[in-house]
């Protein structure tokens, strides 16, 4: 039996569900960036809707800027061999009339749209991203800066750690903690959507850096895990309800930051929803870390 094509709508919603599954905060929320919104290099027009939620925030490159593969050639370049193809998804209108024909859009001006049958396509064309294509002349643009400021309080307890940490900014696009090297990147403070949103970013790696093999030594940091696994849930967990305690500490309380928050660990809760008490599990191990990074016991530092 011939396989039936999946529709433009189920390919579209398995990018989102293959992002999910691949573990990680949830991609539409991500609260920093390096480029601004996604858009069109030719036309300098930005991408929206659903088209945004994409190329900005599902596709995995630094400057979001695309073109189709005809403007890469009449921009003088080329595409890279074996580069990955987007999708542009757009919806084409068409009308009928009583009769049940299509009407023809040059013909559409004689008659009332309200009175007529709408059908509606979704369809979509193909773009590269800037970093897939060669030959092109262009400059990037200057990354967003915003204007945020340290907060005392948090750098105030990364002054007084009993380690100092090791923060690099490699890359602008992701924050991570890489056990090999034991350092943290970071985006800019300056590209984040507030204050609050980048100490609870690098507070959330710094809860990963106590894992290291030379401090509190757990497995979802010493051992090489699979991305999306049990074992890098739980170590996700730990780092965010870790980096709750801590902005609890500090006295950060910044609405949008909780949601993301929550979001955050709603994400990892359900993956692990089979094991209803990991919750209660990973909490003592959260704590163990924030209070490592503190120097003393919890307790003491929420009075």
């Amino acid at each position: 039996m011939k396989q039936e094509r999946k529709s433009l709508y189920e390919l579209a919603t398995a990018r989102i569900v293959e992002q999910l599954e691949e573990g990680g905060v949830p991609p539409w929320r991500k609260t920093w960036s390096g480029y601004g919104m996604a858009r069109n290099l030719q036309s300098d027009k930005p991408y929206r809707g659903v088209n945004a939620f994409f190329l900005n925030l599902i596709a995995p490159y630094r400057i979001p800027y695309y073109l189709t593969y005809r403007q890469v050639q009449e921009m003088g370049g080329k595409v890279k061999r074996g580069s990955k193809v987007e999708y542009v998804y757009y919806y084409r209108t068409y009308y009928k009339d009583e009769n049940g024909k299509t009407i023809p859009q040059s013909k559409l001006e004689q008659y009332d749209l309200r009175e007529l049958e709408q059908i509606r396509f979704l369809k979509s064309f193909k773009v590269f991203n800037i970093e897939s294509c060669e030959g092109i002349e262009w400059t990037p643009p200057p990354p967003v800066n915003r204007d945020n400021d340290p907060i005392e309080e948090a750098e105030a307890i990364l002054r007084t750690m009993k380690e100092p940490l090791k923060i690099v900014s490699v890359s602008t696009e992701e924050a991570y903690y890489a056990p090999q090297s034991d350092v943290i990147n970071m985006p800019s403070i300056r590209q984040f959507e507030s204050s609050a949103m980048y100490y609870r970013t690098l507070l959330h790696e710094c809860v990963h850096w106590t894992g290291h093999e030379t401090r509190l030594a757990r497995l979802g940091v010493t051992e090489r895990i699979e991305r999306g696994s049990e074992r890098y849930a739980e170590e996700e967990l730990i780092a965010e309800l870790g980096s709750h305690y801590l902005c609890a500490v500090i006295g950060i309380d910044d609405e949008a930051m909780r949601e993301v928050s929550v979001g955050y660990l709603d994400a990892w809760i359900r993956r692990l929803k089979e094991d209803p008490g990991i919750i209660f599990r990973v909490a003592p191990r959260a704590q163990q870390a924030a209070e490592y990074i503190l120097g003393s016991p919890l307790d003491e530092c929420l009075r």
